[in-house]
C-alpha cells in the first residue's frame, strides 16, 4: 500500500512526500514502511501531460522493515537511508503510445547495495478502446537484503514461494486490452506519475 502528496511550484516543479507499507512472504518482510520527500522536474509544462511527459523525479527517505527469518547478514529488523531517481518519457498519439522509464535506487547505509530498472512500452490502437501493447522489463538487482539466511527447500523453490537471491530479471509481455467509459475518466493529476 503506497499514498503520496504532491504541490506544485509551477509548470515544470513539484514537491511532493511518499509513504509505503508493505509484508511478503515471498520476501521475507513481516512489515515494511518507507517515508520520502521527493522533488519532480517535469520538461515539458504540465498542462501537455495528455499528449507527452519528461519526468526527473529524486526521493530520499528511510525505509524501516522486520523479517520473518534471519537475513544473509544477520538481521531480524533494520531501518536504513535510502534515494531514488526516475527518469520517465510518455508519448500518447492517435495511433496509440510509447512510454520508457529508469529508476536507480540505493541504499546509503552500503553503496554497492543498489538496483536499476529499465520498463517500456509500446501499445498500439487497432480499433477504438482496443490495444495491443508490448512491454519489456530488465533489472539489475543488488539489494536484496531481506533474503532469508535459510536455504530455500526444493519445494518453494517450485512452487515460488520464497525469494531467491539473483543479480537481475528480466520480463517481456504482450497484452490485449479495451477501454471504454466516460471522455472525462482521464482528469488526473499528473504531477509524480499521476497521469
Amino acid at each position: 500500500m503506497e499514498g503520496f502528496a504532491a504541490k506544485s511550484l509551477g509548470p515544470h516543479w513539484s514537491i511532493g512526500l511518499e509513504g509505503r507499507v508493505n509484508a511478503s512472504d515471498f520476501g521475507n518482510i513481516s512489515f515494511s514502511s518507507r517515508l520520502s520527500p521527493a522533488v519532480e522536474f517535469s520538461l515539458f509544462p504540465y498542462r501537455d501531460y495528455a499528449s507527452r511527459q519528461m519526468l526527473f523525479q529524486y526521493q530520499v527517505g528511510v525505509q524501516h522493515a522486520r523479517y520473518h527469518e534471519i537475513t544473509l547478514f544477520d538481521k531480524t529488523r533494520e531501518t536504513l537511508p535510502n534515494h531514488e531517481l526516475r527518469i520517465s518519457f510518455d508519448q500518447r498519439q492517435p495511433w496509440g503510445s510509447v512510454s520508457t522509464s529508469v529508476e536507480w535506487s540505493q541504499y546509503l547505509h552500503a553503496l554497492s547495495k543498489y538496483r536499476i530498472e529499465v520498463d517500456s512500452e509500446v501499445s498500439i490502437r487497432i480499433i477504438r478502446g482496443l490495444s495491443v501493447s508490448l512491454e519489456a522489463q530488465a533489472s539489475r538487482i543488488h539489494d536484496q537484503l531481506s533474503l532469508a539466511r535459510r536455504g530455500a527447500t526444493p519445494e518453494e523453490v517450485l512452487l515460488r514461494l520464497r525469494q531467491l537471491q539473483s543479480s537481475y530479471e528480466v520480463n517481456f509481455q504482450i497484452n490485449l486490452s479495451d477501454s471504454f467509459g466516460s471522455i472525462f475518466n482521464s482528469v488526473v493529476n499528473p504531477r509524480f506519475g499521476g497521469g
